[in-house]
């Protein structure tokens, strides 16, 4: 064979097996490497995606509560006198609670019963006011476009009633129109629901993914004692943070009720995202958690539990004020 012919047949030759084992190699690091990285960054970005959603669940839901119980116990102004105390159109409860139980029949329309019953997962909470005009005279479409609607959304005669019809007081005997809401957890502890006096009966579940839902509250301790010898606390500031089942005992063993010297409800929700095990990372991790007494609601920091099942929690605490009982009686300006 000449010199030739040998370098011919030198290129003509294939890659040798060792060659080829490195290519190979060299090609399944470059695979794994951008195929970790992949999964990496999708699994970044899906729990994103589900903390984000958690966390847009969780400040709606907030809004909605705390939008009802800050409007509690509003009542239409009746007359000019502005320091005569019941000078509104709004009687009967502004919040109501249960701890761990829920109301045995809030929204019978003839007689109400406030009485907690039962064991059930995290708290109930209620609040009530009055959803449309009585005084200010205006066309129907108008007062339709004003009236404040129940925590589904309606607003009809069902909640019509009429105005303490045997007490003297100013607008005694009027119908006006009263919303009232109450927001628990099913009987799973994961879905919120709401039951509004638009539509009475059923409970409607409002949102999934919720795992817990406690409600706490600031009491005016001080006008509550002085309400005793039919005194009034001009000067509350605050008092003590106390669940449901205080106050419900506080309020069968006075001649007054207890829940008139509400003057804030601490919500707090943990909602966690559909999703489970978004990340390996994420199976055994420390989540946080409502307080689940009225001490760690009182004590103020942050409080974590251990979480297996992988979804990512979000938990919002926020306290509301109710305005209608704030302070304990009118500001006199001289």
């Amino acid at each position: 064979m000449t010199r030739i012919d040998l370098h011919r047949a030198r290129r003509q030759a294939g890659r040798t097996l060792i060659e080829l084992i490195i290519a190979m190699a060299i090609g399944m690091v470059i695979l794994i490497g951008v195929g970790s990285l992949y999964l990496s960054s999708s699994g970044v970005s899906r729990m994103a995606n589900q903390a984000g959603s958690a966390e847009d669940t969780g400040r709606i839901v907030m809004t909605m509560i705390g939008d009802g119980i800050k409007a509690g116990g509003y009542g239409e102004i009746v007359g000019s006198d502005y320091s005569a105390q019941g000078q509104t159109l709004f009687d009967g409860p502004v919040v109501r609670g249960c701890t761990g139980s829920r109301f045995t029949d809030a929204f019978n329309a003839a007689t109400p019963n406030y009485t907690c019953t039962g064991a059930a997962p995290g708290d109930q909470v209620l609040f009530r006011f009055q959803g449309r005009y009585v005084m200010v005279p205006m066309d129907a479409a108008t007062l339709a476009n004003t009236a404040l609607p129940d925590c589904l959304g309606a607003s009809n005669n069902n909640q019509d009633a009429i105005f303490n019809p045997a007490t003297p007081r100013a607008g005694a005997g009027l119908t006006r129109r009263v919303v009232q809401s109450a927001f628990s957890l099913d009987g799973t502890g994961t879905v919120l629901r709401c039951e509004g006096n638009g539509n009475p009966g059923v409970p409607t579940p409002i949102v999934n993914d919720m795992i817990d839902f406690r409600v706490f509250y600031r009491f005016d301790d001080g006008g509550f004692a002085l309400a005793a010898g039919n005194n009034t606390n001009y000067t509350p500031v605050g008092g003590s943070i106390r669940d449901a089942t205080f106050i419900n005992t506080a309020a069968a063993g006075s001649p007054t009720n207890a829940w008139n010297y509400v003057v804030g409800v601490i919500v707090c929700v943990t909602v966690a995202s559909r999703e489970q095990g978004t990340s390996v990372q994420s199976t055994n991790t420390t989540a946080s958690r409502c307080p689940r007494t009225a001490a760690e609601a009182a004590g103020g920091t942050a409080l974590t539990e251990t979480s297996t099942d992988g979804r990512v929690r979000r938990t919002f605490l926020e306290t509301f004020t109710v305005r209608s009982q704030a302070t304990g009686a009118p500001s006199i300006a001289l």
